[in-house]
């Protein structure tokens, strides 16, 4: 079955279905009903794949209780994972305020003075990236893991400060984005309502296509340190953990 003329790049449960993004930044919402797709599977698998059925449907149905019960049992106490507890001091940050300066012209560095800035435990994030392992990795990972949770932290404010996220939309919320010359894009997407974000100024989009050359690399440190079970969810427990 095809939903999209052009490549889909991310999906999230909603609701019966699924939410999802191709590259021309079409949003659609796929509703599985599952009826029907019993009763199509029989007309479409040969004989000779009968097991290939059954473990489909099984996987079918193990996927709708797991979304089901993330849904139903998420405890609020849990937003955030490993991330918890890095708030000292509620604060906001906006275009307005001073941000901090670039690094070598392209990113910032995790600083006591930035985690302050934020309201934000320096030493809290240190001891959870230490007990993940960072530290004992070569010194050019741990700048690396340290610049790309700055300026996610940043992000991370700014967003806050322009659209309304808050712990209802776990774990259905989506934030999709791009950069052109003069200004970052987000877009958060919500039981098919969105909320677009548009932060104008040079730095951040300096910042913004410096992480995105290095996805690849920060992908990769953030599974293997199992700060997140995926990017994703990374972000979205960083977001959680600021924020609410």
């Amino acid at each position: 079955m095809r939903i999209s003329d052009s490549t889909v790049f991310v999906t999230a449960p909603h609701k019966k279905g699924f939410l999802a993004v191709n590259q021309v930044g079409l949003v659609m919402s796929v509703d599985i009903k599952e009826d029907k797709l019993k009763t199509y599977l029989p007309e479409n698998i040969t004989s000779t794949m009968g097991p290939a059925k059954e473990q489909f449907l099984r996987q079918l149905k193990g996927t709708k209780r797991e979304i089901t019960e993330n849904k139903e049992n998420k405890d609020p106490s849990d937003l955030g994972g490993i991330w918890q507890g890095l708030v000292k001091m509620k604060k906001t940050l906006s275009l307005m305020d001073e941000l901090p300066p670039l690094y070598e012209g392209q990113f910032y560095n995790l600083t006591p003075d930035l985690c302050n800035m934020l309201g934000l435990s320096y030493n809290r994030i240190h001891n959870i990236l230490k007990l993940q392992g960072l530290y004992s990795l070569g010194i050019s990972v741990q700048l690396l893991a340290e610049r790309v949770i700055a300026a996610i932290f940043i992000f991370i404010f700014l967003i806050d400060e322009y659209a309304i996220i808050n712990r209802t939309m776990i774990p259905d919320v989506m934030i999709t984005h791009d950069a052109s010359d003069h200004a970052v894009n987000f877009r958060i997407l919500y039981e098919g309502k969105s909320q677009n974000v548009k932060l104008v100024k040079k730095e951040l989009v300096i910042v913004y296509k410096w992480l995105i050359q290095m996805k690849k690399k920060h992908s990769n440190l953030i599974r293997d340190l199992e700060l997140g079970k995926s990017v994703e969810d990374f972000l979205r427990n960083l977001y959680f953990a600021c924020k609410i």
